[in-house]
């Protein structure tokens, strides 16, 4: 080996012990800043079932005016009015056009009358008692995330180190 060469290599043993060495000790000279490390952990909503009874009056029946209503037509300006039921085919036809060209009146056809001389009556009401039964679910707990220190990181160095709870 030459001399060129002995010194050569000499220079760059010394520059790479000099740089491991200032790169160590720079890391060990560090004032560290630990910036704390979290991981997010999910807990579920805790819940419970419960089912429950009541009875209750259901009203099946009646509690109600009712008439008696019939199909026919009726005149929108006056009392006229024909049911279908007393006439045939043509005459329910012929009967609403000549009291419009009589009066001049416009007559509904195909409507529902309630017929004056049927009596209005009153259907009295009937109650059953039902047992009704419903499970329902109770939330004890709602869900939540909680976030858990895991560590810490150097912010300069970024040297780490962990807690038991991580």
């Amino acid at each position: 080996m030459t001399f060129k060469k002995k010194i050569l290599t000499a220079i760059i043993s010394v520059a790479a012990i000099t740089f491991t060495t200032i790169g160590v000790n720079a890391a060990s000279a560090c004032q560290h800043d630990w910036v704390p490390n979290f991981k997010t952990v999910h807990h579920d909503a805790e819940t419970h079932y419960e089912t429950g009874s009541q009875t209750a009056d259901v009203l099946t029946a009646g509690d109600y005016w009712t008439d008696y209503q019939k199909l026919g037509c009726k005149c929108q300006n006056c009392d006229w009015y024909i049911l279908y039921e007393d006439y045939n085919a043509t005459e329910r036809y012929e009967k609403p056009l000549d009291h419009e060209e009589e009066t001049g009146h416009t007559v509904d056809i195909s409507v529902f009358i309630t017929d004056p001389d049927e009596p209005q009556y009153y259907v009295e009401p009937k109650y059953e008692t039902e047992e009704r039964t419903k499970t329902v679910t109770i939330t004890d707990v709602e869900a939540y995330d909680e976030e858990i220190l895991t560590g810490y990181t150097c912010s300069k160095c970024g040297k780490t180190k962990t807690t038991s709870l991580g």
